[in-house]
């Protein structure tokens, strides 16, 4: 059976890959930070999901969290990290830096060891200039933007690299905050903002049958990069 190890998968998004990968007869590695993350997905697929835990922010987690996988058909670099306080301080920016750029560096490079055919980096609109906010949210995408590049590069031609860089997408991170989504439809062309179900579309078109792609940074912004300003 084909496996995908798709990190961050607890969230909105990231579950909502792992259910399209799993739809189309792969096995789950679910990933979550700690043992408080939301593993339902997997109590509902017990025979077609592994959960694993660990914390980004910690370099050794990642190295454990290799050893309990035996194999990776596809890696979805999904799990990140954004602050809201706007004070940003030095252990901040290394905290996310790991999280965003580092960890998934080392998760492709396991991944490569375990006979990975297909990286799929999840970036974000913020991570280009005319849409970068937040310095240290926006420079970590933006580094893990030219790691898909580097990686691409390294490990061709046996493992493809891409990434898909979403833009505002609709998770429960935001419900309740109407006001929120209603500014970032309007400042969206297609006047709304996107689904975890429409990024997990695209995630999953790139990792699996983008096949004569690799080192691309795939936009899924609903065409806010030719309306910033």
């Amino acid at each position: 059976m084909k496996t995908v190890l798709i990190t961050g998968a607890s969230g909105d998004l990231g579950t909502a890959i792992a259910d399209l990968f799993l739809k189309n007869d792969f096995f789950i590695f679910f990933h979550g930070k700690n043992k408080k993350s939301d593993f339902s997905f997997c109590e509902k697929n017990p025979q077609k999901t592994q959960k694993i835990i660990a914390d980004f922010s910690d370099f050794s987690a990642v190295e454990k969290m290799f050893s309990e996988i035996s194999a990776v058909d596809v890696l979805i670099n999904n799990a990140g990290a954004v602050f809201r306080d706007p004070k940003i301080s030095p252990a901040r920016f290394q905290k996310i830096f790991q999280i965003n750029a580092i960890a998934p560096y080392f998760c492709a490079e396991f991944s490569a060891a375990k006979k990975c055919r297909s990286i799929v980096n999840i970036g974000s609109m913020r991570g280009f200039p005319e849409s970068a906010t937040t310095p240290d949210y926006s420079a970590s995408k933006a580094a893990l933007h030219l790691l898909t590049a580097s990686l691409a590069r390294k490990f061709a031609p046996k493992i493809r690299v891409n990434a898909v860089a979403p833009g505002f997408v609709a998770t429960k991170m935001h419900a309740g905050n109407e006001n929120r989504l209603k500014i970032e439809a309007q400042k969206t062309p297609l006047r709304r903002v996107a689904t975890p179900a429409e990024i997990a579309e695209m995630v999953f078109f790139v990792a699996e049958k983008a096949t004569f792609c690799t080192g691309e940074v795939f936009r899924a912004d609903g065409g806010r990069h030719f309306s910033e300003k």
